[in-house]
């Protein structure tokens, strides 16, 4: 008995537990296949892909189209991608948009340079994307940073460069879980900070702010962006002192620091000695940069260095030789002195103290191409050791580079965006240099600009000048030059801006139409006579225009003859067929009346003038004067 309530017990207790275990069973399946009615957590979390188009629509709807609207970022590259949207078709195909490979839902906006014009608000349906990953609305105008607080935390690229951005900008952004590009550039108006606290785990890659109002310290918590290869903070508001933790970024490759307020920074250079990976390092106005005359800095992988303006003070940067890729060199402004290294193919060390002879670095086996070396205190031009072939040899590839220089150039101050292995120029104005300019200078054939204006040259021009067959601008102004100007001068057609002023030239100004064009480039050379300046050459006269070659004059004689016996006859021409259908259309039209009448009167008194000619017979009466008129009209009305 005893043993039957126990099964009894046991089997209730099995059918217990078996009951529970369906019920949870059935729950475990129903959690895991929704049924029809129920949506799945990843569909809930965005719209449908028709949903995404129509707020697509809706966005780009909310602009008007204007090129004006992309006329300061894109030059010649915008074109109104949104005019191209349809509605009723797959926004994956419109231009602009990028979707996922494998599911329907945007990813990715591309408006830059799209001549989009309005106000982006912080309703507007563009915030409707919670997937968008990567947003380009350069030159865009009227953003307002307030509406950014609603981009999608899956944004991982952010590019709003030249969007008149005004007012404060969202510090969340800086926050934003996997944002890694960040471009703000020149948005002149927008103001900002950079995170103080809380900044660590930023995956950012690439940060721009230069030509902003970005206040403010550079924390040092910018050491712990350990991932960014990619830092412009040019012509920023930032203050106080550059945080040491800049050295830890060693992935950097761009590096851009300037405009910092207050007083004068002071960096410490050795501060850079683990960025081996730096490719362009610039460093400029306002800061006092402290460089030794020895240490362990190096940077294989330099292409671009640039301390312009940063009171240098010391010899050249002795690390300099151990950057064999080093293609730009820009030490202006600042007040080093020693020897030039062989470093670079696009040379600017203007507005510097150095002194002596300029060295090796203008001989054969480097890739120099611009020179600008003006407002300094350099001696010599040339070492006599040297034959002509060896003296400033020029790299003659055509391969294209972009990298931005300032030189002198027909007397205006001119940068260079973008420059050709083939543009060559050489700016030494405003130096000691003494001597005479070698005749080997004729060797350099790609030479398009020379300026040696400013300097204390003496001799004659050298003839080989006319060898340089692609010329365009010469300045040898305010120099001690004489004797006569090179024939060969004439001979450069692709001379367009020549500025001899200020020497001592003298004799008679070769004669070309081409130097007739030039403003001014005698002025300064007293003995200097000829056209055009007022003194002739021989006497006091006035000087007139070169005459043309006989051959010349005998040509545009016969083309004056030409003229004159063809414009007779086309005159004759023209002026019998405009008056007979002048006639024509008159006696058809019979108007003006009064000019009818006129004719009418003058034809009568002629036709009664001929017929007392021809016979002495007593004059018509009326009725047959009458008769004759009546006669003549008849005749005129057929």
């Amino acid at each position: 008995m005893t043993r039957d309530v126990w099964d009894v017990l046991f089997l209730s207790f099995l059918s217990f537990l078996i009951s529970r275990q369906s019920i949870i069973i059935v729950v475990a399946i129903a959690v895991a296949v929704p049924t029809s009615n129920t949506s799945s957590p990843y569909s809930s979390q965005r719209p449908s892909h028709v949903s995404e188009c129509d707020a697509l629509l809706q966005f780009s709807q909310s602009f008007t189209i204007s090129r004006d609207a992309s006329a300061n970022y894109c030059n010649n590259t915008s074109y109104p991608k949104t005019a191209s949207w349809k509605n009723g078709t797959n926004c994956c195909s419109w231009d602009g948009v990028t979707c996922h490979t494998s599911k329907d839902y945007v990813i990715g906006l591309d408006l830059s340079c799209s001549w989009l014009q309005g106000t982006l608000h912080s309703n507007n349906t563009l915030f409707l994307l919670p997937n968008l990953r990567r947003l380009n609305l350069a030159d865009m105008s009227r953003i307002s940073p307030t509406s950014l607080t609603n981009l999608s935390s899956t944004l991982t690229s952010l590019r709003l460069g030249e969007c008149s951005l005004q007012g404060t900008f969202p510090m969340n952004i800086f926050h934003l879980p996997n944002l890694r590009i960040l471009s703000l550039s020149s948005n002149f108006n927008l103001t900002g900070a950079l995170p103080q606290t809380n900044w660590s785990s930023s995956p950012l890659v690439r940060l721009s702010l230069s030509h902003t109002k970005f206040h403010g310290p550079i924390p040092d918590s910018v050491g712990n962006l350990t991932s960014l290869e990619y830092l412009d903070l040019l012509d920023s508001e930032f203050t106080g002192s550059m945080p040491l933790t800049l050295g830890n970024l060693d992935r950097l490759s761009f590096l851009s620091l300037s405009g910092f307020n207050l007083s004068r920074t002071i960096v410490d250079f050795e501060m850079f000695a683990k960025l081996k990976n730096l490719e362009h390092l610039l460093l400029l106005r306002n800061l006092n940069v402290m460089i030794p005359n020895s240490g362990n800095c190096s940077f294989p992988r330099l292409k671009e260095f640039t301390l312009l303006g940063v009171n240098l003070s010391s010899t050249f940067p002795y690390f300099l030789r151990s950057s064999p890729e080093l293609e730009l060199l820009d030490l202006s402004g600042n007040m080093i002195s020693g020897p030039i290294p062989e470093c670079a193919s696009v040379l600017d060390l203007r507005a510097n103290k150095l002194v002596g002879q300029i060295p090796e670095i203008f001989f054969s086996g480097n890739n120099l191409r611009t020179i600008r070396l003006s407002q300094n205190r350099l001696e010599a031009m040339k070492d006599e050791s040297r034959s002509s072939l060896q003296y400033m040899w020029v790299n003659d590839t055509r391969v294209s580079y972009q990298d931005s220089v300032t030189v002198v150039m027909k007397g205006f101050a001119i940068e260079f965006e973008r420059i050709l292995t083939m543009f060559t120029t050489i700016d030494f104005s405003r130096n000691f240099f003494g001597g005479e300019i070698p005749e080997l200078i004729g060797d350099l054939k790609a030479l398009k600009g020379l300026n040696l204006s400013h300097n204390n040259l003496i001799g004659r021009i050298p003839s080989s000048l006319g060898n340089l067959t692609n010329l365009e601008w010469l300045d040898l102004s305010s120099n001690k030059l004489n004797g006569e100007i090179p024939r060969g001068l004439v001979d450069l057609i692709v001379l367009s801006w020549l500025n001899l002023s200020d020497n001592q030239l003298q004799g008679l100004i070769p004669q070309s139409r081409q130097f007739d064009t030039f403003n001014h480039p005698f002025d300064g050379n007293p003995k200097l006579c000829g056209y055009p300046l007022p003194k002739a050459c021989g006497t006091d006269n006035q000087q007139l225009p070169p005459s043309t070659s006989p051959g010349e004059r005998e040509e545009e004689a016969e083309s004056g003859h030409w003229i004159e016996w063809r414009a007779v006859p086309m005159g004759y021409g023209c002026g019998l067929t405009l008056g007979i259908s002048a006639w024509f259309i008159m006696w058809e039209t019979r108007r003006p009346r009064w000019l009818v009448r006129k004719v009418e009167q003058w034809l009568v008194r002629m036709v009664e003038r001929k017929r007392r000619k021809k016979t002495n017979r007593p004059k018509k009466n009326a009725a047959q004067r009458n008769h004759a008129r009546y006669l003549l009209m008849t005749d005129f009305s057929h």
